[in-house]
């Protein structure tokens, strides 16, 4: 490699690097006085993980300062009319100082806040000409999905077949969505898309998961720029969908490292000789909750020198104090990770309440959503030295 070969590269990742280095952005939201605060959600991407920003509205204002390390500071607004009925949008924002004022759609109705916003130095999502041509693109899959949302909405969730045929017409739209992203590689929007609404839906393959992630993973090597994949939203990328593929059933589980809420390192390894159970939670997770007796009953029927149970949770940074009242209030006397915001990365998990087990040599032999799952269950009582 000759010199000026050299200088290139090293210049290649100054620019990635400043690309990607620490900035800050300030937006100041405005709502209509109709606005019910109660019904708003609000959180913000800075390329390494999201915040949830809390209301601190004054006089219908609400002002956010903070820092961002991707090429954008993405915002997610959110209004829930009610059950049923929600609104939102992403704004993309740089160090140009922002301004989102959302508007109601009458007088006398609130309505889609979202519809036709005021919008200085900031991006929507919804009103970009990449989301309009995406929605000319895919409209057929997304028909489908709302047509057959129409009628089985109440159903769905509680009949499997009904839930086989949703998650059908979702793989659809997935891998239509997925054409129209390699047709537009370059465009920042088509990494996010892929980020925040393509890599997040590989459940819905169920047993073919770890072949959609692969697939995925080759996607995502072949045809994002280096900017892209160098950044602090590709290395998540890459780190979850290498865990996803390699923390199937059957495959040696990955060396996870951590600390428990003492501060004592952990490491799986350090177990090798005993059944451990991962258990993936979080306090606002209703299933997750209703899961805490399942888990404490495996607790108290197998001995400590056969089995580790060892929760993980996925709460905000801010709600220590609130899981560690749930920790003692549900006596759940078993080893507890808090804030640790890789170890769902490392074993690809998407959605929880998500179950683990580990085998005396290692390796996964369960993945599954409940801790009363019959499987799990069997599992356990067959190994055991009881």
């Amino acid at each position: 490699m000759n010199f000026l070969s050299k200088i290139l590269i090293v210049l290649f990742f100054i620019g990635i690097q400043a690309l990607y280095a620490q900035k800050t952005f300030q937006v100041t939201i405005i709502v209509p006085h109709a606005f019910d605060q109660k019904k708003w959600s609000c959180t913000y991407d800075d390329g390494r993980e999201i915040n949830t920003v809390k209301d601190n509205f004054v006089n219908n204002q609400l002002r956010i300062e903070a820092n961002y390390f991707s090429k954008f500071a993405v915002l997610r607004l959110g209004y829930s009319e009610s059950d049923s009925v929600s609104y939102g949008d992403s704004y993309f924002m740089d160090e140009k100082k922002a301004r989102i004022v959302l508007k109601p759609i009458s007088e006398k109705e609130l309505g889609d806040p979202f519809k036709r916003p005021q919008l200085t130095n900031a991006i929507s999502f919804n009103q970009s000409e990449f989301k309009q041509r995406l929605d000319a693109f895919n409209h057929k899959e997304v028909k489908a999905i709302n047509d057959f949302w129409l009628w089985n909405a109440s159903a769905i969730f509680k009949v499997d077949s009904l839930k086989n045929l949703f998650y059908e017409k979702l793989k659809a739209l997935n891998d239509k969505n997925l054409v129209f992203i390699k047709e537009h590689p370059k465009d920042y929007f088509s990494f996010w898309y892929f980020e925040s609404q393509i890599v997040p839906n590989t459940f819905i393959y169920a047993k073919s998961g770890a072949l959609e992630s692969q697939k995925l993973l080759s996607v995502f090597y072949s045809i994002f720029p280096n900017e892209y994949k160098n950044s602090f939203e590709g290395k998540k990328i890459e780190k979850f969908l290498v865990g996803k593929i390699e923390s199937q059933t059957g495959m040696v589980a990955p060396n996870f490292k951590s600390r428990d809420m003492e501060g004592k390192p952990i490491a799986l390894n350090d177990f090798k000789g005993k059944y451990v159970l991962l258990d993936f939670w979080a306090t606002w997770c209703g299933p997750c909750m209703k899961d805490i007796p399942s888990v404490k009953k495996i607790r108290d029927e197998y001995p400590k020198d056969f089995l580790e149970i060892i929760s993980i949770s996925n709460d905000k940074p801010t709600d220590r104090i609130k899981v560690e009242n749930t920790i003692r209030d549900h006596s759940m006397n078993w080893t507890q990770i808090f804030g640790d915001k890789d170890a769902s990365k490392i074993f690809g998990v998407e959605e929880i309440p998500t179950m683990i087990l580990i085998n005396r040599k290692g390796v996964i032999v369960y993945r599954g959503n409940h801790a009363d799952d019959k499987k799990l269950l069997e599992l356990l009582k067959t190994n055991s030295p009881l």
